[in-house]
């Protein structure tokens, strides 16, 4: 059989493929503007397959405002979301092979917190983490903050940038912000094992208000990411917290201590001149909190709320904070989610921080 002869096979199993499919297209505009709303779409074709686009989200896809879709015929389930505040809208559709559906769908808000001097967003956001499985754009970034109707979301550590600076983040984050989702960069610093040891962690802050250089010209970015260890980096200097949340406070920000009763059983070692061990005990918990407490505190605030999944660890956590509140220490309760725009999305979501206007 010669390749002409395979084309046309191919070509007439590809149309027969087409010509039983339908095609859906949806446009979704807010209600009250009738603008386009950028929003989360979960879509279930009829052979109960979910539609996604981006391997780093896998529980449906991130939509500007308008989709269109080629699926299989039959009944089809259709779900979009936008944060906290807009009521969901779901339907099931019965698609025709080689036929088409429009369909408008107006969100509406049950809610407006920004109307009441509230605004939410997320601090505790990583472009990119250590695993780094899966590439991402800044693009996608500035998607998934409107889909999920943040006001503004500061993008932590690491970054798809050759050499991260506060002006090269500065150019990325601001010319994809809007006045109603504002994105900007910070760290999550410090963020410290001893000798970079997992199962010795001092604890880890993220950070917001920064100035991106000191007044001596440095880059704050390198500056507090030398202070910290991170795993294996046995070699690296030691600080204190501490003296980060100095660094910190001097820049004109603040610093949150996050997850600080987390840990959990599992492998680690075999770099940086530690042994591999199947089962040991991994720590992320803020060991050095006490101290920074009683010499302060250094710090403005802690996370009572993170990622889903971890009940144990945020009743700790919001234990932790009453009992400084209950000594008379006036720190604020935080909520982040910890997400990584690589990695798979948290079973569950976490509302967003609330912060008064």
């Amino acid at each position: 059989m010669n390749r002409r002869v395979i084309f046309l096979v191919f070509l007439s199993v590809f149309r027969g493929a087409l010509a039983q499919e339908a095609k859906l297209g949806v446009t979704i505009n807010d209600a009250s503007t009738g603008q386009p709303a950028a929003c989360t779409v979960e879509l279930v074709d009829a052979k109960g397959k979910l539609v996604i686009e981006n391997d780093s989200f896998k529980t449906g896809f991130r939509c500007p405002g308008a989709f269109t879709k080629r699926l299989p015929p039959g009944r089809t389930s259709l779900r979009i979301t936008r944060g906290f505040e807009t009521a969901a809208f779901s339907t099931n559709l019965d698609l025709a092979a080689n036929r088409e559906i429009q369909l408008t769908v107006r969100l509406r808000r049950s809610v407006d917190l920004r109307q009441r001097g509230w605004y939410g967003g997320d601090s505790h956001a990583h472009m990119l983490h250590g695993e780094r499985t899966i590439p991402v754009k800044f693009d996608f970034v500035k998607l998934t903050a409107q889909a999920e109707d943040l006001q503004w979301l500061s993008l932590a550590q690491a970054w798809t940038l050759n050499k991260p600076t506060p002006e090269a983040l500065e150019k990325e984050l601001s010319s994809r912000s809007t006045p109603n989702c504002v994105l900007n960069w910070n760290l999550e610093a410090p963020k410290n094992y001893y000798k970079g040891d997992a199962g010795r962690c001092l604890g880890h802050c993220w950070n917001i208000g920064m100035n991106g250089r000191t007044v001596e010209g440095l880059n704050v970015i390198q500056v507090l990411l030398d202070a910290s260890a991170w795993d294996y980096e046995s070699s690296k200097p030691t600080y204190a917290n501490f003296e980060s949340h100095a660094l910190i406070h001097a820049q004109g920000g603040s610093a949150f201590y996050t997850h600080p009763a987390r840990w959990w059983m599992g492998a680690w070692g075999g770099q940086g001149g530690y042994p591999k061990k199947e089962r040991m005990r991994v720590s992320n918990m803020a060991v050095e909190l006490p101290l920074d407490t009683l010499i302060g505190p250094t710090f403005d605030g802690v996370d009572v709320l993170t990622g889903s999944g971890e009940t144990a660890a945020n009743a700790r956590s919001f234990q932790l904070w009453t009992m400084l509140l209950n000594h008379g220490y006036r720190l604020a309760a935080t909520a982040s989610i910890r997400c990584c725009a690589h990695d798979p999305p948290p079973a569950a979501p976490v509302p967003p921080q609330l912060m008064p206007g």
